[in-house]
């Protein structure tokens, strides 16, 4: 346990951030699942700060999905590293678009040597990367990629290597899971950082601590990841139909067990903290808006539901030959809109002269006057409410590139003028702050309970004045089911945390 008083804090800490420090800042693995909000990012800068102080670590590696690993270098760090520090640090942010840039490969190469503290922050995409050759005035040379780049760092730094947002190495069988994994051993201290470290399931957590120390699991008697979920899993056999008539056995997971044993075997190196428990919030109010299908719209999604093809009432035809195809294909029905099965057809078609979904929304639009986000899973959805928005909305999805995102971003937080956000969970849902809205509308939900949590929290941290209201538009049984199955998913996961049960959704 480390001594406070040899800690520069820039900003005062909270209690639970000070008491955190205390207990975790020396040791050598250490998982921080606090929910959305309650300052992780803080307690990993202090940790450094520490750590460097200390002559114990000279670099600090952030690994962090796409956009927030910027986060760390143009945010967080400028606001909570002590002076003293920065004054003593180099700064990198990779970016795999920039890799084949010869001053982009000079400044990763610089940062191999450099005096001081650095800090190396790179997205989990920049992390696999492979070799790519860069422009030099006597010809091409060949930059090693992210993935060599991360080893070179790690071996000759001595380094305090974070995952932020790790549940983005939860399956173990993934190549991008097994190469951040491994690399973890190399780290002189790690950290994972994870306000719901469970997606899906117990198997979830396996991989994540994994990477923090990967003896943990073989010291508990679970050597391997089979041994790992036959004991948590509840597992019966089945038979799938193979071509010419075939059965194939195998075995699948009906169920989870011995939950509360795998809750008490991570507690010891993790700390769990929740909201209600450390900072004084306004709550979150949650309501819903109902719609009803149009004529055409209803015809499609009954004829689609019932024969897995339906034609639209201009001839086109729309087939959903398989059970997931079918249900993309209601979501897409229920927002509007259908892709057709012609290859010479326009690529999407609207059903019908109305949009009950679309003109619900703007209805709800109308009714507010504080700044809020717009949550949606397609972007054929932000096309159509950016459209009918105009100029009070700006968009963070795919189909804005990582410069104009942050534009966007900032407009939103600076201009009065722009009231809505319109934004895709995957893009957006982690790594932001946004305590101007008052208002979160959930257009469409999709089955990712991970999205779903996060993106409540954009707004529902440290900072927030006001209440924030959520609001999710519900048009059919498809809706329900979403949000069933995100319930039973938070259940799962408050088992295993320990998280008590509260309203939701």
């Amino acid at each position: 346990m480390i001594d406070l008083s040899q800690c520069d804090f820039k900003l005062p800490p909270f209690d639970h951030q000070a008491r955190t420090l205390q207990e975790s800042a020396d040791l050598r693995h250490y998982a921080i699942f606090w929910e959305q909000g309650t300052g992780k990012t803080k307690l990993i800068i202090d940790t450094a700060a520490y750590l460097y102080k200390a002559g114990l670590i000279d670099c600090v590696v952030v690994v962090a999905p796409n956009g927030v690993h910027r986060n760390w270098i143009d945010d967080e760090i400028p606001i909570h590293l002590p002076d003293t520090i920065r004054e003593d640090s180099s700064f990198f942010l990779y970016r795999s678009d920039k890799s084949a840039n010869l001053y982009h490969e000079q400044a990763a190469r610089k940062l191999l040597h450099e005096p001081g503290l650095t800090w190396l922050c790179i997205s989990y995409n920049g992390f696999m990367t492979g070799p790519k050759k860069t422009s030099r005035k006597q010809g091409t040379h060949k930059w090693m990629g992210g993935k060599k780049y991360m080893w070179q760092i790690l071996k000759r730094r001595k380094c305090l290597y974070v995952l932020d947002e790790s549940i983005d190495i939860k399956s173990p069988g993934a190549k991008r899971t097994k190469s951040i994994v491994a690399s973890g051993h190399y780290g002189d201290f790690t950290r994972i950082l994870n306000g719901t470290p469970i997606a899906n399931g117990p198997f979830d957590i396996y991989p994540q601590i994994r990477f923090l120390d990967p003896l943990f699991w073989k010291n508990h008697g679970f050597p391997t990841f089979t041994e790992f979920k036959q004991h948590f899993g509840v597992w019966e056999k089945g038979f799938r139909h193979l071509p010419g008539g075939k059965k194939q056995e195998y075995e699948h997971c009906t169920s989870f067990r011995r939950l509360d044993e795998l809750h008490d075997m991570i507690q010891p190196v993790s700390s769990r903290v929740l909201k209600d428990d450390v900072l004084d919030l306004p709550p979150k109010l949650y309501s819903k808006r109902y719609f009803e299908m149009n004529p055409e719209q209803q015809r499609v999604y009954t004829a689609i539901k019932e024969e897995a093809m339906a034609f639209l009432d201009d001839g086109g035809l729309v087939t959903a030959p398989l059970p997931i195809t079918q249900l993309l294909r209601a979501r897409q029905i229920l927002s509007g809109y259908v892709p057709t099965d012609d290859p010479d057809d326009e690529p999407v078609r609207q059903l019908g002269k109305t949009n009950p979904r679309l003109e619900l929304m703007v209805e709800e639009t109308e009714r507010h006057g504080f700044k809020g986000i717009i949550w949606v899973n397609f972007r054929m959805d932000a096309d159509l409410l950016c459209h009918r928005l105009g100029k009070t909305a700006v968009r963070y999805d795919g189909a804005v590139d990582e410069g104009p995102r942050a534009e966007n971003k900032h407009r939103f937080k600076r201009d009065p003028k722009i009231q809505w956000i319109v934004a895709n969970e995957a893009a957006m849902s982690r790594g932001h702050t946004y305590t101007e809205a008052h208002t979160h509308h959930y257009y469409n939900n999709s089955f990712n309970y991970i999205d779903r949590v996060q993106s409540e929290d954009r707004s529902h941290r440290a900072g927030l004045e006001h209440a924030v209201t959520y609001t999710d538009l519900i048009g059919d049984p498809v809706d329900w089911k979403i949000i069933q199955a995100l319930r039973k998913k938070q259940a799962i996961s408050n088992k295993i945390t320990g998280d008590r049960e509260k309203e939701w959704i």
